[in-house]
């Protein structure tokens, strides 16, 4: 039985986190302060021996100095807004009895349930691929630089039926304190303060897992009370987005949440029963290999890895795809042209080729339908049709200074998408 099972059939599960970029890969490498580790790329949400979850209190007052207040002595959790060098409001947090608190960060200190990097691309073949995309590749990077907060977002879930996972901006530090200092934005409402954090903590719902028409519903801004607003005029903007009342943070089923660096994927568990597992998708690849396709030309057989990392055995059998036509052939020397191109053998046409591989991660599959019918452009993930599909209308917020969505991406690499033919139909030989 795979993990992604014994997930499945167990009760105190709430759901499941997933970062998006890397394809199956159960952990990655992870340096910080000098010192490096094991970082997940999926987090179970599973019910806590004790409830951890905290609300705000009827509590609050003004300080002068919020290092020397009440609430830091007697290890309240609290949030403090500056207002200026002389003033801070402290809004003090009781115990929720009812629910759990998972907190997302890059640190990994005790308070962060969930660790995460930066998301970069590293694994596509820029020297295989237009100059188009090398240039977006190179955007994209630079936008990668921005930093994760170490205490970015915190979720609030309810420890009973049903369970209702709420996404809001920051999380608690080792002190059991969030800080926003005096530039950030900040407003009264009815119910106290509130306020977003610098970079801000962007959410995405989808009407339905792999339901999306052909107007997507738009990116969204959190705050640290969990009020949902219209998106700044940039991601550091002081000026705060409109109010949207209609809308809500309870994540669902596909909810991604995108921190600046990195975008995760929430899926409940009962959308997960209705994917496929992980078995199956190697069950998928180990069918496609077993026909043993035959490059046309060199005449040899195709060998379709599981990550794009994962060479072959022999660099000639590892397969590429012709992005313009989506033939699939290996590497050879025929048909080269200017600018990288090369012209198809078998319908000679000009375009790009990449080296191809199976899309591995069970949670981005959409439809229990698994097969590999088409792969993403420019990348080569493989994937059903309804898969890149449904990615392929998803406008990814990857610009910092003024992050109106600007692209789909593939959710396996995080590679952005062409826009004029973000995916295309796989054709063996």
């Amino acid at each position: 039985m795979t993990k992604m099972e014994n997930f499945l059939i167990d009760d105190d599960v709430y759901g499941q986190v997933f970062v998006l970029g890397y394809n199956g890969s159960e952990s990655v490498s992870y340096s910080q302060n000098g010192s490096s580790s094991m970082i997940s790329t999926r987090s179970v949400l599973r019910r806590k021996p004790q409830p951890n979850g905290v609300i705000p209190s009827s509590k609050h007052y003004m300080v002068t100095d919020p290092t020397s207040s009440a609430s830091l002595r007697d290890r309240r959790h609290f949030i403090a807004y500056v207002k200026s060098r002389t003033e801070t409001l402290i809004q003090e947090y009781q115990n929720d009895p009812f629910s759990d608190m998972f907190q997302v960060g890059r640190s990994t200190d005790k308070p962060i349930d969930v660790t995460v990097k930066d998301t970069r691309c590293s694994d596509l073949d820029t020297d295989e691929v237009s100059a188009d995309h090398q240039a977006a590749a190179a955007d994209k990077d630079q936008h990668r630089d921005s930093t994760i907060s170490r205490f970015a977002c915190r979720l609030l879930v309810n420890r009973t039926l049903p369970y209702q996972p709420r996404v809001f901006a920051a999380g608690f530090d080792n002190h059991r304190n969030i800080c926003l200092g005096e530039k950030a934005p900040k407003w009264a409402t009815e119910s106290g303060m509130d306020g977003l954090t610098t970079n801000g903590v962007l959410v995405f719902h989808p009407p339905a897992w792999g339901a999306i028409g052909e107007d997507a519903p738009g990116w969204l801004e959190v705050s640290v009370r969990g009020a949902m607003l219209s998106l700044r005029s940039s991601r550091s903007a002081k000026q705060r987005g409109q109010p949207l009342v209609s809308d809500s943070n309870v994540l669902r089923d596909g909810s991604l949440i995108d921190l600046c660096g990195v975008t995760l994927l929430y899926r409940t568990k009962e959308g997960l029963d209705q994917s496929p597992t992980s078995r199956e998708l190697d069950d998928r690849l180990a069918c496609l290999n077993a026909d043993r396709p035959q490059c046309p030309v060199g005449m040899n057989t195709l060998v379709i890895p599981r990550q794009r990392t994962h060479m072959a055995l022999k660099a000639s059998d590892q397969p590429y795809i012709y992005m313009t036509c989506g033939h699939v052939q290996g590497r050879h020397g025929w048909g080269d042209q200017p600018n990288k191109l090369k012209k198809c053998p078998i319908c000679f046409k000009d375009g790009s080729i990449v080296r191809m591989c199976m899309g591995m991660e069970a949670a981005f599959i959409v439809g229990q339908d698994s097969t590999p019918t088409h792969a993403f452009n420019p990348c080569g993930h493989m994937a059903s049709l309804k898969t890149v599909d449904y990615w392929s209308r998803i406008p990814f917020p990857h610009q910092a200074t003024a992050y109106k969505p600007s692209s789909p991406a593939c959710p396996f690499c995080i590679t952005l998408l062409d826009a004029k033919c973000p995916y295309v139909r796989v054709i063996f030989p």
